[in-house]
């Protein structure tokens, strides 16, 4: 990691496993929701999907050396379900293709969709996991590495320019 390694000063994280040498600045609440098609069956009723009824379904996800990924694979570790996933890949907008062109399922947190939840082509359910419930995001550094003036100005435009570092995602049911 970049910010272990002193090669940065801080990173924005998503679900980022507590580390005692991180030293965490801000940090809001993303679960990472289901997202499907607009007219797909796990999403038509608007509540939310357990882990392992999703398995029926053409699936795609992020590679696992991100945080999506290593979410999904803890549960997947927990619930003992093995996902196969048509398409892994490292671009969130390949995963927004992939379901907005009706090919399957993915997870995301809701507000990297929110465009898509907009205009009607994605719908986005909670999962029922307390995992994938609080899974957060965060802006950190390392303990040990005092931030600079520039680097703690960067950290406030973050703040106050990104929704996603700003607010809380809104509850979905």
């Amino acid at each position: 990691m970049l910010i272990k390694d002193d090669q940065v000063d801080f990173g924005v994280v998503y679900a980022c496993p507590q580390a005692t040498e991180l030293h965490c600045h801000m940090q809001t609440s993303h679960p990472l929701d289901l997202i499907a098609p607009w007219h797909h069956p796990l999403v038509q009723n608007n509540q939310a999907v357990d882990f392992k009824d999703i398995c029926d379904y053409p699936l795609a996800l992020i590679d696992s050396t991100y945080g999506m990924g290593k979410l999904v694979r803890m549960v997947e570790e927990l619930e003992q379900v093995s996902l196969n996933p048509n398409l892994r890949t490292n671009s969130v907008t390949v995963l927004k293709k992939f379901v907005s062109s009706g090919l399957g399922i993915t997870f995301m947190p809701q507000l990297t969709v929110a465009d898509e939840i907009k205009a009607k082509s994605i719908r986005c359910v909670p999962i029922n996991h307390q995992l994938m419930a609080s899974a957060k995001a965060q802006v950190v550094s390392h303990k040990r590495r005092e931030l600079t003036m520039p680097a703690k100005a960067l950290m406030q435009h973050l703040q106050t320019s990104m929704s996603f570092l700003r607010e809380n995602a809104p509850q979905l049911i």
